[in-house]
């Protein structure tokens, strides 16, 4: 589903998360990118949002509405809620 830069930028938010709160995700499931997502998307620290955006920019048009319908923003998305 994620470019190279994406996975990049993956593995970066699944290390600046680790840091901030100790919490392992495992990459190699699609439950636990989602989990490690939406987890990032909800971050108030500004290093793991400033990855999330770039994530965000590496993403085609369909995969950031498929996040969204999970209810995960990764653009701007502190204090967003999914509708």
């Amino acid at each position: 589903m994620f470019s190279e830069a994406g996975i990049y930028h993956l593995h970066q938010l699944a290390s600046l998360v680790h840091q901030h709160t100790g919490v392992r995700h495992k990459l190699s499931s699609a439950a636990g990118q989602l989990a490690l997502l939406q987890t990032s998307a909800s971050s108030t620290q500004s290093d793991i949002q400033s990855c999330c955006n770039q994530l965000a920019a590496t993403l085609k048009p369909q995969q950031k509405l498929a996040l969204e319908r999970e209810g995960i923003f990764l653009d701007n998305s502190v204090g967003r809620q999914a509708s």
